[in-house]
Protein backbone atom coordinates (compact mmCIF):
# COMPACT_ATOMS: atom_id res chain seq x y z
CA UNK A 1 0.00 0.00 0.00
CA UNK A 2 1.39 3.41 -0.94
CA UNK A 3 0.90 6.00 1.78
CA UNK A 4 -1.49 8.76 0.90
CA UNK A 5 0.01 11.37 3.17
CA UNK A 6 -0.62 15.05 3.79
CA UNK A 7 -2.29 14.65 7.17
CA UNK A 8 -1.40 16.86 10.12
CA UNK A 9 -1.13 16.37 13.87
CA UNK A 10 -4.00 16.25 16.31
CA UNK A 11 -5.25 18.87 18.73
CA UNK A 12 -3.22 17.59 21.68
CA UNK A 13 0.10 17.11 19.88
CA UNK A 14 -0.13 13.32 19.63
CA UNK A 15 0.98 12.15 16.20
CA UNK A 16 -1.95 11.13 14.08
CA UNK A 17 -0.96 10.95 10.48
CA UNK A 18 -3.24 8.07 9.65
CA UNK A 19 -0.59 5.66 8.45
CA UNK A 20 1.67 6.44 11.39
CA UNK A 21 -0.98 5.67 13.97
CA UNK A 22 -2.20 7.50 17.02
CA UNK A 23 -2.45 5.60 20.24
CA UNK A 24 -5.63 3.78 21.13
CA UNK A 25 -7.68 5.33 18.37
CA UNK A 26 -5.86 4.86 15.09
CA UNK A 27 -3.03 3.20 13.24
CA UNK A 28 -3.12 0.09 11.10
CA UNK A 29 -2.66 -2.90 13.34
CA UNK A 30 -1.40 -0.90 16.31
CA UNK A 31 -2.23 -2.10 19.82
CA UNK A 32 -5.24 -0.69 21.58
CA UNK A 33 -3.77 0.47 24.88
CA UNK A 34 -7.15 0.48 26.63
CA UNK A 35 -8.32 -2.93 25.34
CA UNK A 36 -11.51 -1.41 23.98
CA UNK A 37 -12.91 -3.34 21.01
CA UNK A 38 -12.26 -1.49 17.75
CA UNK A 39 -13.30 -1.50 14.11
CA UNK A 40 -10.51 -1.35 11.52
CA UNK A 41 -11.54 1.46 9.17
CA UNK A 42 -10.00 2.25 5.78
CA UNK A 43 -10.43 6.01 5.46
CA UNK A 44 -10.38 7.69 2.04
CA UNK A 45 -10.54 11.44 1.53
CA UNK A 46 -10.44 13.83 -1.37
CA UNK A 47 -10.09 17.48 -0.43
CA UNK A 48 -10.77 19.60 -3.52
CA UNK A 49 -10.65 22.91 -1.64
CA UNK A 50 -7.85 25.31 -0.80
CA UNK A 51 -8.27 24.81 2.96
CA UNK A 52 -7.48 22.00 5.39
CA UNK A 53 -10.37 19.80 6.46
CA UNK A 54 -10.40 18.44 10.02
CA UNK A 55 -11.82 15.33 11.65
CA UNK A 56 -12.05 14.03 15.22
CA UNK A 57 -12.94 10.71 16.86
CA UNK A 58 -15.24 11.11 19.89
CA UNK A 59 -15.85 10.09 22.69
CA UNK A 60 -14.07 6.80 23.35
CA UNK A 61 -10.59 8.21 22.79
CA UNK A 62 -8.97 9.68 25.85
CA UNK A 63 -7.97 12.32 24.98
CA UNK A 64 -10.06 12.86 21.87
CA UNK A 65 -7.94 12.54 18.72
CA UNK A 66 -8.23 14.73 15.65
CA UNK A 67 -6.48 15.03 12.31
CA UNK A 68 -6.44 17.30 9.30
CA UNK A 69 -6.38 16.58 5.57
CA UNK A 70 -4.30 19.02 3.54
CA UNK A 71 -5.80 21.07 0.72
CA UNK A 72 -5.01 20.81 -2.97
CA UNK A 73 -1.62 22.35 -3.75
CA UNK A 74 0.56 22.47 -6.88
CA UNK A 75 2.57 19.50 -5.57
CA UNK A 76 -0.60 17.67 -4.52
CA UNK A 77 -3.16 18.30 -7.29
CA UNK A 78 -5.39 15.28 -6.61
CA UNK A 79 -6.25 16.20 -3.01
CA UNK A 80 -6.22 12.52 -2.05
CA UNK A 81 -5.33 11.27 1.42
CA UNK A 82 -6.07 8.01 3.15
CA UNK A 83 -5.05 5.49 5.71
CA UNK A 84 -6.27 3.31 8.51
CA UNK A 85 -8.17 4.10 11.67
CA UNK A 86 -8.76 1.87 14.68
CA UNK A 87 -11.99 3.39 15.95
CA UNK A 88 -13.15 2.19 19.38
CA UNK A 89 -16.67 0.85 19.84
CA UNK A 90 -18.92 3.66 21.00
CA UNK A 91 -17.00 6.30 19.09
CA UNK A 92 -18.03 8.54 16.22
CA UNK A 93 -15.78 9.93 13.50
CA UNK A 94 -16.81 13.58 12.96
CA UNK A 95 -15.92 16.30 10.47
CA UNK A 96 -15.19 19.52 12.35
CA UNK A 97 -15.69 23.20 11.60
CA UNK A 98 -12.06 24.36 11.63
CA UNK A 99 -9.18 22.59 13.36
CA UNK A 100 -10.44 19.88 15.72
CA UNK A 101 -10.86 21.06 19.32
CA UNK A 102 -9.94 18.65 22.14
CA UNK A 103 -13.45 18.83 23.61
CA UNK A 104 -15.08 18.17 20.25
CA UNK A 105 -17.14 21.35 20.52
CA UNK A 106 -16.75 22.07 16.81
CA UNK A 107 -17.76 18.60 15.57
CA UNK A 108 -20.45 19.30 12.97
CA UNK A 109 -20.96 16.30 10.68
CA UNK A 110 -21.09 12.64 11.63
CA UNK A 111 -19.07 10.50 9.22
CA UNK A 112 -19.05 7.06 10.91
CA UNK A 113 -20.53 5.62 14.12
CA UNK A 114 -18.86 2.45 15.45
CA UNK A 115 -21.23 0.08 17.27
CA UNK A 116 -20.54 -3.15 19.17
CA UNK A 117 -21.44 -5.18 16.08
CA UNK A 118 -18.54 -3.48 14.25
CA UNK A 119 -15.88 -4.69 16.73
CA UNK A 120 -13.14 -6.60 14.95
CA UNK A 121 -14.61 -5.92 11.51
CA UNK A 122 -13.01 -4.17 8.57
CA UNK A 123 -14.94 -1.15 7.30
CA UNK A 124 -14.30 1.49 4.65
CA UNK A 125 -15.58 5.06 4.57
CA UNK A 126 -14.87 8.01 2.30
CA UNK A 127 -15.30 11.77 2.37
CA UNK A 128 -15.16 13.96 -0.73
CA UNK A 129 -14.88 17.66 0.19
CA UNK A 130 -15.95 19.67 -2.84
CA UNK A 131 -16.43 23.20 -1.55
CA UNK A 132 -16.24 25.65 1.32
CA UNK A 133 -18.42 25.38 4.39
CA UNK A 134 -17.91 21.61 4.74
CA UNK A 135 -19.73 20.90 1.48
CA UNK A 136 -18.96 17.20 1.15
CA UNK A 137 -20.34 13.83 0.15
CA UNK A 138 -19.67 10.64 2.09
CA UNK A 139 -20.11 6.95 1.55
CA UNK A 140 -18.93 3.45 2.31
CA UNK A 141 -16.46 1.26 0.45
CA UNK A 142 -13.80 2.44 -1.99
CA UNK A 143 -14.79 5.67 -3.73
CA UNK A 144 -14.86 5.73 -7.54
CA UNK A 145 -12.41 8.66 -7.60
CA UNK A 146 -9.69 6.83 -5.58
CA UNK A 147 -6.65 6.36 -7.85
CA UNK A 148 -4.11 5.13 -5.28
CA UNK A 149 -3.63 1.58 -4.01
CA UNK A 150 -6.53 0.25 -1.95
CA UNK A 151 -6.13 0.85 1.78
CA UNK A 152 -5.93 -2.41 3.72
CA UNK A 153 -5.87 -2.31 7.47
Amino acid sequence: MRPAAHLRRDVSGVGIALLLGFGAVAGCGGPDARSVPVAEVSFYTRNQTDAEVSFIVLPAADPAQGFEVSPVTPDRPTGLAGGCLRVPVGSILWMTDGPAKPDGSNAVREILRVEQADAGRAKAVWVDVVGPGLLATTGGGIPPWWTEDQQSC
